[in-house]
């Protein structure tokens, strides 16, 4: 998608007919797009307070020992070792060039979403029940879901283990094993202290002096694999790079780690052959540490099902890439046009989640995010939304967030 929008540009929302089309206006110049919205208004700056600022900072190194879990594809445009250090280059003006102007950040357009005043009606059925947070609580007390450096996919007897505990509680397989996930982001998230200081000297020293592998350090560290290798990549692109910007060093990690073009040409420089192949040990037996795209595009297709189901009921709506396309920073999956009642709940907008929802504390916070981004949403769309998790959901996020109606796949038709 490209940066700058062509002067009448028709962004189509889905199913919203022709002669209803609103007009958006998108004033970074005088520019008109055909769009089923129309001006929104303008975002207001607020200001950190110091102890927000201070919190993020403190998070930020324990976020990035995990950031594989969410894989992001390398930036498109930046698909060469010498592309990604030229934009570093101009990023932080070390390239000598002083006829160079600095880059202008365009300011992005604001959008207000005209509504169609359309009434629309539907019924949502659940394909499950919300499970009771005892039933979480006993799984995570069992002791199967968890054994100490198990960062792999678990397979054979522990999946049979892991299957008969969420039978016996009313859960479902794939329920488990996302609870098991989200409560190891959290532990790597509490043990990232372990990479720090003195203690990162010795994990370095024992992999790069010693050679012991990753997988053995993944166990006695009780920390994924890839995490330990993200730390002591990082460290060498500090040294080897000192004058980059701290994102374009995170880059230079990530596309070593997802192996592209680029990650190949600066894996050859920075690693031994016997460190590279460390790494594809790691990533085959890590999914904490690194996540393959694969998981992305299983994303993409649980949001394309909602956007069918939508389809196929006539309902007029805007995706999320049509409202960043114009500028919008506040984007749930869907945002619903119509005026439109689900189980008999007024409903603005919908978020999809391809994942289970725990109600545990332990489960990396799941409860406090999903707190703020509906508030989010609320007070830029004025209206209630509705959540819906791929596998189903947890009883306490019904009774923690009343406003905010909570569905599972039910209707929809996976393949």
């Amino acid at each position: 998608m490209s940066d700058q929008l062509p002067d009448d540009a028709i962004l189509g929302s889905r199913r919203l007919p022709a002669p209803e089309k609103a007009v958006c206006q998108a004033k970074s110049s005088s520019e008109e797009i055909e769009l089923g919205c129309r001006r929104k208004k303008p975002h207001q700056n607020h200001a950190l307070s110091f102890s927000t600022l201070l919190a993020s900072c403190l998070w930020l190194f324990a976020i990035e020992v995990v950031e594989g879990l969410i894989h992001r594809p390398p930036l498109a445009g930046r698909s060469s070792l010498s592309g990604i250090l030229l934009a570093a280059q101009l990023r932080s003006g070390s390239t000598g060039d002083a006829s160079l102007p600095p880059a202008e950040e365009e300011a992005a357009p604001a959008f207000l979403p005209e509504y169609t005043g359309v009434d629309v009606q539907f019924d949502w059925e659940l394909a499950g029940r919300p499970i009771p947070l005892a039933a979480e609580r006993a799984l995570l007390e069992s002791g199967v879901l968890w054994r100490r450096g198990e960062f792999n996919r678990i397979e054979g007897r522990r999946v049979a283990e892991v299957e008969a505990k969420c039978r016996e509680l009313g859960m479902t397989r794939d329920q488990g094993f996302f609870v098991r996930k989200q409560l190891a982001v959290t532990k790597v998230m509490r043990n990232t202290w372990k990479l720090k200081g003195e203690n990162f000297d010795n994990v370095e020293r024992e992999f790069s002096k010693r050679r012991r592998t990753l997988l053995q350090l993944g166990r006695d560290l009780d920390l994924p694999p890839v995490s330990i290798f993200r730390a002591v990549l990082r460290q060498r692109v500090d040294v080897t790079y000192p004058d980059m910007l701290h994102r374009d060093k995170k880059q230079l990690v990530k596309s070593v780690i997802s192996a592209d073009d680029a990650g190949a040409d600066l894996g050859h420089s920075l690693l031994t052959e016997w460190e590279n192949e460390q790494l594809q040990t790691a990533k085959e037996f890590d999914i904490i540490g690194y996540s393959a795209v694969a998981s992305e595009i299983e994303s993409n297709k649980w949001e394309e099902a909602i956007y069918t189901f939508l389809d196929d009921r006539d309902v007029n709506y805007l995706a999320e890439d049509d409202m960043r396309a114009v500028g919008s920073r506040i984007t749930p999956d869907c945002l619903l046009l119509d005026d439109c009642v689900i189980n008999g709940r007024e409903v603005r907008w919908i978020d999809a989640k391809n994942y289970y929802g725990s109600g545990l504390r332990e489960s990396n916070g799941m409860m406090n995010k999903m707190k703020k981004q509906i508030a989010k949403y609320e007070a830029e769309f004025g209206g209630s939304g509705a959540i819906v998790f791929k596998h189903g959901f947890s009883q306490k996020f019904t009774r923690t967030l009343p406003s905010t109606l909570f569905l599972d796949s039910g209707p929809l038709h996976l393949r």
